[in-house]
């Protein structure tokens, strides 16, 4: 049986490391971008900012009771801001590119609509499009 060399060992756990933390980044980028384009929904948000809201504060139970109703509102409130400022992010984009698209080949126009329904069905996944209202 052969014996390996200290140098050959290191040199092994050294490139399972880097795997391991090539594949951990990858994984992490990914998960990362589907957090950042999926807000949290209204009863999420205002879960997460009352807990804040009792820590930091240190409410009572009765503070909390008056609270968290103006919370849950906000927290739709602010939800329904988002969805509209996506549908006028949308609609801005779609103008913007009916005014360039006459400028492209006939190839890029085929790309950017490919572009385009790749973008859309992100936007339906996560609900942001205006073809997907909730």
């Amino acid at each position: 049986m052969k014996s390996f060399s200290k140098l050959q060992i290191v040199l092994c756990l050294t490139g399972i490391f880097l795997a391991g933390a090539m594949a951990g980044g990858l994984i992490g980028f990914h998960v990362a971008q589907e957090r950042v384009m999926d807000p949290p929904q209204p009863d999420v948000m205002a879960r997460h900012i009352m807990q804040k809201l009792r820590s930091e504060l240190k409410l009572t139970d009765e503070q909390a009771a008056k609270i968290e109703p103006i919370v849950r509102e906000n927290s739709g409130a602010i939800h329904a801001i988002h969805q509209e400022a996506g549908e006028k992010t949308f609609r801005q984009i779609k103008q913007s590119q009916a005014r360039f698209a006459p400028h492209l080949t006939a190839e890029q126009q085929q790309r950017l609509q490919a572009m385009n329904q790749q973008w859309e069905s992100s936007l339906r996944k996560h609900s942001h499009s205006p073809t997907n209202a909730r």
